[in-house]
């Protein structure tokens, strides 16, 4: 009789049990249904593309060819870049990226005669690890990004006057920093607005496209 009653509440009690958990459950996956639902995946692979505005400042110049004495201007031409990266969550992920900075164009006047005016044509690389940190709002997002930068300069000069002509190369490792907004227009799709800079002479401004998996 004793064993008949304990098996009679431990049925009761089972009965009870399972709804709340099948309840929680249930709840749970309709939580991470309606965070998808809003365009945010939990945890993901991407990879992003895209193109814009760079600038390699005259910092940049008097560092590699010893143009301190001189004048010269901020040269500002096209940036594009690619990378992959993967969130651990909606809001902490890595990011590996490469930056390839084309050729900006800008000038320098000696005030010797006889050295005059001199071209420079500057150009720079540079592959970033960045953390990501990253804060959902509905398909909108906001984002921050910092990590190590190894950076490749080059200007190419040319003295109007005697033609002569040199290339200079400069290889360093920097801090890169930087931040920007996303949106989602499908769960796996995403537009992205990013200002990052790659050292202290270098910095990008670019529109992008995000694959996410």
């Amino acid at each position: 009789m004793l064993k008949n009653k304990l098996f009679l509440a431990a049925a009761l009690s089972a009965a009870l049990i399972t709804p709340a958990f099948a309840d929680t459950s249930t709840d749970d996956a309709d939580a991470m249904l309606e965070i998808e639902d809003a365009g945010q995946k939990q945890s993901y692979f991407y990879i992003v593309g895209g193109g814009g505005l760079g600038v390699i400042k005259d910092g940049n110049l008097d560092k590699i060819t010893s143009t301190g004495a001189f004048k010269t201007n901020d040269g500002k031409g096209g940036v594009w870049r690619v990378g992959a990266g993967y969130m651990f969550m909606p809001y902490v992920g890595v990011e590996a990226d490469y930056f390839g900075y084309l050729d900006t164009k800008s000038s320098a006047t000696d005030p010797d005669p006889a050295v005059g005016k001199t071209d420079f044509t500057a150009s720079s690389e540079a592959a970033t690890l960045l953390a990501v940190l990253r804060y959902p709002i509905n398909n909108f997002a906001i984002f921050a990004k910092v990590g190590p930068s190894y950076n490749r300069d080059k200007v190419k000069t040319k003295v109007l006057l005697t033609k002569a002509k040199t290339t200079a190369t400069d290889e360093h490792w920097e801090v890169a920093y930087g931040g920007g907004f996303e949106y989602d227009l499908i769960h796996t799709f995403a537009l992205q607005l990013e200002y990052l800079v790659t050292s202290p002479d270098t910095s990008a401004v670019t529109i992008n496209v995000a694959g996410k998996f």
